[in-house]
């Protein structure tokens, strides 16, 4: 995989690499028609060479290959180091984006003082480069602690402000410290182990909630966005190249004795701690504490699996690494992101939803049979600064139904009522936006997807006792049925997904009417 990617995207004329293919175009080029040499894509390499350094065998056969990059790019990097001791978005013209820009640079910084201390950089070279950029950095650290002046989540280079963060620069920033620490030692053996990796408990407990990514959104990001992935993927797998079938085979239908149809809920350590639930019809999960370390934009919406065989099949899937792949039972297609997914909630309060992260603890109560029942807890998370939420919601999914009913107990360290609101997460392609329902009368919203074309199209249902909802409302990533509630008082709602490729409903117009028909018990159980 190295190898192939180097031989696509690298420049030996300009010992730096492109982004991806699309900046071979003439379409993706300054406004000078010259190459776009974007900084943050080169730390990427330059870090993930000294972190892969580290670790592989001395003796395998590929490594002075990656040792010759390695110390072929510092030289070029070093050259490109700018008076203040950063390197700018745009490596090889820094006039286009002279402002700072440190999540190019933190990488930087870090592998040549890697490079120093691992005997594979000259110290009397290299030291200045790393010392002054180094000075550079700690001179943009916020008082939140954060790095600030770091570009925007993107796949080129932008203008960026003093006061932008994310968590990809600190954290590089803090790797890069600790082989700032290093320097007055003596050159370390390669490779090295990797250190103790802290227990997914130690993670949970101690990885802050981050702010938001600060993303430019609409169409033409969306369109950015889309052509990012798709170059990305063209790198990752190619089977002309790799000799690998183009088609995803079928998988044989397991035995007679497990093709019984029964609902089942099992927590997943072996998948970071998620939590998975399905019966005959539909198919769930929600996210722990061990993905909440690994990934921190993780949260607490709900996925939705797509399901066309009555017998359970996420476990069969999960054994796969690509799990999104529809190998004829169903697959997981649907992208959660940030959102509610399909029934997430959260407390609406100054025109914002205020979100939980990932669930904390888990029970499952009846698992194998004709229902699935567990409950979760969540912990304490902010509401603005005016109060504290937390709360425990028991789920129940019987055969025969594609709605999981919950219910929720909102406690907070405040009396006062709570605008809870339940989501369902936008989806936009280039079949549009799909299409919204919202009924207080009934206490129904509903949105099918746009159609995907390769996957077909989701519809997502969320119902609430009628006498609760106090309207609607939308933020930038999902629709919201809002109801009023009591903390304390443990409150019923329901959650109803549908595939338009699974065994039941083919169109939205089916999984409407078939919505509407249900009838719901909103009582909490005794």
């Amino acid at each position: 995989m190295g190898r192939r990617t180097a031989d696509r995207l690298w420049v030996p004329e300009e010992r730096l690499f492109l982004r991806d293919e699309r900046f071979k175009d003439q379409d993706h080029r300054d406004a000078d028609g010259d190459r776009i040499y974007w900084s943050r894509a080169n730390g990427w390499v330059m870090g993930g060479l000294a972190r892969w350094l580290e670790s592989v065998p001395a003796d395998l056969p590929s490594r002075p290959f990656y040792v010759d990059l390695f110390q072929t790019m510092a030289g070029r990097i070093a050259e490109l180091q700018q008076d203040d001791g950063l390197w700018r978005a745009s490596l090889l013209d820094p006039g286009a984006y002279p402002e700072a820009e440190t999540s190019g640079s933190v990488f930087y910084v870090y592998a040549l003082a890697w490079g120093v201390n691992h005997g594979l950089l000259d110290r009397e070279a290299y030291l200045p480069h790393v010392l002054k950029g180094w000075a550079a950095l700690n001179r943009h650290v916020l008082p939140s602690g954060l790095l600030g002046a770091a570009q925007k989540t993107g796949d080129q280079p932008v203008s960026t402000a003093a006061d932008d963060a994310g968590l990809y620069a600190t954290g590089t920033y803090i790797l890069a410290g600790l082989e700032i620490a290093d320097l007055n030692g003596p050159a370390q053996s390669l490779p090295e182990p990797e250190p103790a990796r802290d227990t997914a408990e130690v993670i949970a407990a101690t990885t802050p909630t981050p702010p938001a990514p600060v993303t430019v959104r609409g169409p033409e990001e969306t369109r950015r966005r889309e052509a990012e992935m798709r170059a990305t993927a063209a790198l990752s797998y190619d089977p002309a190249v790799l000799g690998r079938p183009s088609t995803i085979a079928p998988l044989a239908p397991p035995p007679a004795d497990l093709q019984t149809p029964r609902a089942v809920a099992r927590f997943a350590p072996d998948r970071l701690d998620d939590l998975l639930w399905e019966n005959d019809r539909v198919a769930h999960r929600i996210y722990g504490p061990a993905l909440e370390g690994r990934e921190p934009p993780s949260g607490s919406g709900i996925d939705v699996w797509a399901k066309r065989v009555r017998y359970p099949f996420m476990d069969r899937q999960l054994k796969f690494p690509n799990y999104h792949v529809d190998r004829g039972e169903g697959l997981d297609y649907y992208d959660v992101g940030r959102g509610r997914g399909a029934g997430g909630l959260g407390v609406w309060y100054d025109n914002k939803l205020w979100t939980s992260r990932n669930f904390s603890t888990h029970a499952i109560t009846r698992t194998g049979g004709d229902e699935a029942r567990f409950s979760v807890t969540y912990r304490p998370w902010p509401v603005d600064v005016v109060r504290n939420v937390w709360e425990t919601r028991a789920f129940s999914l019987p055969l025969g139904s594609n709605f999981t009913r919950m219910t929720s107990t909102l406690n907070s360290n405040s009396d006062a009522p709570l605008i809870v609101g339940i989501g369902i997460s936008k989806r936009r392609n280039a079949n549009g936006a799909g299409f919204v329902t919202r009924d207080a009368a009934t206490g129904r919203m509903m949105f099918w997807e746009p159609e995907d074309p390769e996957h077909g199209s989701l519809g997502i249902a969320v119902v609430a006792d009628p006498s609760m909802v106090e309207g609607f409302a939308e933020d930038a990533d999902n629709y919201l049925m809002l109801v009023r509630v009591t903390p304390g008082r443990p409150f019923v709602y329901y959650m109803g997904s549908a595939w338009s490729r699974g065994l039941d409903f083919s169109d939205r117009r089916s999984w409407e009417a078939f919505a509407a028909d249900q009838a719901f018990d909103f009582r909490p159980a005794p």
